[in-house]
């Protein structure tokens, strides 16, 4: 408060929000009596701490003043970046892969923001003015993505930074405040600024930002995501999570018990293949494992410790059960695919067929090559299997990237698993019937094929 007082004494007080306030706040009654409510009498005393109190609480929850609609719309006129085209950046899921592909050519960006998807943007508008740190969050977006597409009326680089380093501050008083931390609003601010990384830093900067979304996710716990709001989030920031969780060699708690069980509660029977469609959700399900079967199976063989009999027993297990779940999935998948009937207007917006389709592919690549690098008697049929999902994988994204760009783009994405297995036939081959693990060199090069760590990557969850 003595900051706030001594920037009132300068005259520094913050004024460039005033456009935020509601106009009752700021018009004056031209019926009132000037002697019953002038600023000395006891009326306007009362009027001024209501003005102010709320100015006060605000503040301290770094959350900002309310602000009307023209608000946000003005920002929209003037960049013509639209909240809903932002949506379609949530589709990455691999950030070194998005950023490859985007800053090789930034004309991408411009189709991949045509397609606009089912996401938590569209939730933004009723929240916009009210939380700072969300609000800055999405200003800073809009401003990198204006600064990639029309360069010619973007801001100059100092100051989109400054605003994502205001930004950045912002989010980090809420996240230090006690009764704002858990706010949807402030979760939804970190995902939006990892967006803004990856498309201003690249990998670099999206990771840290990745992680500590995904600390926060899981700090307000399973119980915390019930409206549709906090669904969209959960369901947007999953993917991200547990894509990099498995390339960095680490495990994931989005496959314990009680966040599989947040899943199947969001789980929806309306017939569509949504991102919460029963099918979708059980793919999910059992994608989320992968990362900590990866990381128990790298342990194992990079290890120079002998292998535990009883351990190897269990991870066979797990992964054969994952396998078989990814399996039984895909095949209800495809099954749904062949009585789908041709999609209406509405449906085209949140149908995700081709993305549940990449998503069963690649995890169907990775679980039958990591099983035969531990199951020597079944390495052969499951090598067999992982390079025909690998070649039906690449066939997707040629056939698709044409007919719907942001599904081409999340399947490119995904593509990194089937080139890895692609890439490194000719070691495997050797190794089929070797009655061994696999060598530690062969897994290694596999890993690196598709950018997958096999060191202990310790930062993160």
């Amino acid at each position: 408060m003595k900051t706030v007082a001594a920037k009132r004494k300068e005259g520094q007080a913050v004024k460039h929000n005033l456009l935020q306030l509601p106009p009752d706040l700021l018009d004056k009654s031209s019926s009132s009596d000037p002697k019953d409510e002038g600023p000395d009498s006891k009326e306007g005393r009362k009027r001024r701490q209501a003005e102010i109190a709320p100015r006060r609480r605000w503040a301290s929850q770094g959350v900002a003043m309310p602000m009307p609609v023209s608000g946000l719309e003005l920002i929209v006129r003037e960049s013509g970046i639209h909240l809903l085209d932002l949506s379609a950046l949530t589709t990455i899921h691999i950030g070194a892969v998005a950023s490859l592909r985007l800053s090789a050519d930034p004309s991408l960006l411009s189709r991949l923001l045509s397609c606009r998807q089912d996401s938590y943007m569209e939730f933004v508008y009723s929240r916009y003015g009210f939380w700072r740190c969300l609000d800055q969050a999405l200003l800073s977006l809009i401003l990198r993505v204006q600064q990639l597409l029309m360069p010619q009326k973007a801001k100059p680089a100092a100051v989109v930074w400054a605003t994502y380093s205001r930004a950045l501050s912002s989010l980090q008083d809420a996240l230090k405040d006690k009764d704002t931390w858990s706010a949807p609003e402030v979760l939804c601010a970190a995902e939006i600024l990892a967006r803004f990384e990856l498309l201003g830093k690249g990998v670099s900067g999206w990771m840290p930002h990745i992680w500590g979304a995904a600390r926060l996710l899981r700090l307000r716990g399973p119980n915390q995501y019930l409206s549709d709001f906090e669904k969209t989030l959960f369901t947007t920031l999953s993917g991200p999570i547990i894509c990099e969780s498995f390339l960095t060699n680490k495990g994931c708690f989005l496959g314990e018990e009680i966040w599989s069980n947040l899943r199947l509660s969001m789980a929806k029977e309306d017939g569509t293949l949504s991102s919460m469609c029963r099918i979708g959700i059980g793919l999910a399900m059992e994608i989320s494992k992968t990362p900590g079967i990866g990381r128990q199976i790298t342990d194992m063989i990079c290890s120079d410790e002998p292998i535990d009999e009883s351990q190897l027993a269990i991870v066979l297990a797990e992964t054969r059960e994952c396998r078989s779940g990814l399996l039984t999935w895909k095949a209800e998948l495809y099954s749904a695919l062949t009585l789908k009937k041709k999609l209406t207007t509405a449906e085209l917006l949140i149908d995700r067929r081709y993305e549940h389709v990449g998503t069963a592919l690649a995890g169907s690549i990775s679980m039958a090559r990591l099983l035969g690098c531990i199951s020597p008697h079944e390495r052969a049929l499951l090598e067999e299997e992982a390079i025909l999902c690998s070649h039906e994988l690449l066939d997707l994204v040629s056939r698709i990237s044409l007919l719907n760009y942001s599904a081409g783009f999340y399947l490119e994405q995904k593509s990194i698993f089937a080139r890895g297995v692609l890439n490194t036939t000719d070691i495997w081959e050797p190794s089929l019937r070797s009655g061994k693990l696999i060598e530690r060199w062969k897994f290694e090069r596999w890993c690196d094929a598709m950018g997958r760590m096999t060191t202990d990557y310790s930062r993160g969850l």
